[in-house]
């Protein structure tokens, strides 16, 4: 079962990485596509239709695919002042109880996100100036948000093997 649980932690740890990858083209699109609309609009006088509905789709995707690696790497902003006082035991279920909540709060954010894109998909919403579907966008941010759900999941796992570890040393020492 440990072995098991190693390779799923594996393979989100790397999932998520390759989702970061996807979140640094969306920002180099970002990058081009503003590029190109500028130097389009000044010399030939003709912007990219839908630059700005374009723009704000990569944006939310490289937000929302980056966000499981950011966690990964700690990289997030925690408020750590207070707890880091408390004694290493205490830590570390503190640890263990908030993964739990954000494990459960962006399972259920990715669920509702994933519905939402159902509903756009079946009524056919899509963007006012350039008419691109709205629902691969959804559903890609809700994908996002399952990638950071399951690095919970593992900050969790982890967490209870190092609770574990800690309960052996003090049963060692006594």
């Amino acid at each position: 079962m440990r072995r098991q649980m190693e390779k799923f932690c594996g393979i989100v740890k790397r999932l998520s990485r390759e989702m970061d990858k996807l979140a640094g083209y969306c920002v180099v699109g970002v990058m081009l596509l503003v590029v190109m609309n500028i130097i389009l609009r000044k010399v030939f006088k003709q912007p990219i239709p839908g630059t700005y509905e374009i723009i704000g789709y990569l944006t939310a995707l490289a937000i929302s695919l980056a966000l499981a690696y950011c966690a990964v790497q700690n990289a997030h902003i925690g408020v750590d002042y207070i707890i880091n006082k408390f004694p290493k035991p205490i830590r570390t279920a503190s640890a263990t109880f908030i993964n739990l909540v954000s494990m459960c709060f962006w399972g259920c954010a990715a669920w509702q996100v994933g519905r939402y894109a159902q509903s756009l998909m079946k009524t056919g919403v899509v963007s006012s100036t350039a008419q691109i579907p709205v629902y691969p966008v959804v559903f890609l941010i809700g994908l996002g948000l399952l990638a950071l759900c399951l690095v919970s999941a593992v900050k969790l796992y982890e967490g209870m093997v190092q609770k574990s570890r800690l309960i052996a040393e003090v049963k060692e020492g006594n």
